[in-house]
C-alpha cells in the first residue's frame, strides 16, 4: 500500500483592488478619485496643472479627455505602486531567492 500525501495548506490569495478601482472610474468618472489619499491628491493635482498649460476654460473638448484619460491612468498607477510597495515592506523582499523570481503579484 501507497502511504497518504500531506495535503498543502490553502494558499493566501491577496488582491491589488484593481477590478474595484476600474469599476468605480466607470461608474463615477473623476468623481472616483479620493483626494484624501496620497494617490487622489496627486492625480488631482496633476490633472489641474495640465488643463492649466493648456489654456484652463478655453482649452479643447479632445484635450481635456486626454487629460482626464491620463489622470485616471496615473491614479491607478500611484494605487498600484503603493500597493507593490506595501507588499514588498510586507514580505521584506519582492523577490523568491529559492526560485529567483518575483512574485505573482508583482509580475503583474
Amino acid at each position: 500500500m501507497s502511504t497518504a500525501t500531506e495535503q498543502k495548506a490553502p494558499r493566501q490569495y491577496q488582491k491589488h483592488g484593481e477590478s474595484h478601482r476600474e469599476r468605480r472610474l466607470r461608474a463615477r468618472g473623476l468623481a472616483a478619485l479620493d483626494a484624501r489619499t496620497a494617490e487622489g491628491t496627486e492625480a488631482l493635482a496633476w490633472h489641474d496643472a495640465a488643463i492649466r498649460s493648456k489654456g484652463g476654460a478655453v482649452c479643447p473638448f479632445a484635450i481635456k479627455t486626454e487629460i482626464r484619460l491620463a489622470t485616471f491612468d496615473l491614479w491607478r498607477m500611484l494605487c498600484l505602486q503603493s500597493y507593490l510597495i506595501g507588499d514588498a515592506n510586507h514580505r521584506e523582499k519582492i523577490i523568491n531567492r529559492r526560485r529567483r523570481e518575483l512574485s505573482r503579484v508583482h509580475e503583474q
